[in-house]
């Protein structure tokens, strides 16, 4: 009876004493990154991703909705704008459709 009662209060305890030590390693890891009050605004699913410095500009996809870099880019001339793709099937698409 007695080893149940400990078996029973291990599988009660182990996830507990995990969860504090998470915690607590979560806020020494916030404290010694400096990241108290720091945190980047969150981007909502429309907004493009961050571009590295030294990077060039992204570019949405007018099809698939996907940001391209300029250098990796299939480039369309429509007009007055250039239109940019992740890739010639992208541009196929968008050729069919207009």
């Amino acid at each position: 009876m007695r080893y149940i009662l400990f078996f029973l209060l291990f599988l009660i305890m182990v996830p507990m004493l995990r969860g504090v030590l998470g915690v607590l390693a979560k806020l020494l890891m916030n404290w010694a990154m400096g990241s108290s009050s720091k945190e980047p605004a969150r981007r909502g699913p429309s907004a493009p991703p961050p571009a590295p410095s030294g990077a060039t500009t992204l570019h949405k996809d007018p099809v698939c909705g996907a940001y391209v870099s300029e250098a990796v880019a299939v480039s369309c001339r429509e007009g007055n704008q250039t239109l940019w793709f992740c890739s010639t099937a992208c541009l196929d698409k968008y050729r069919k459709n207009a």
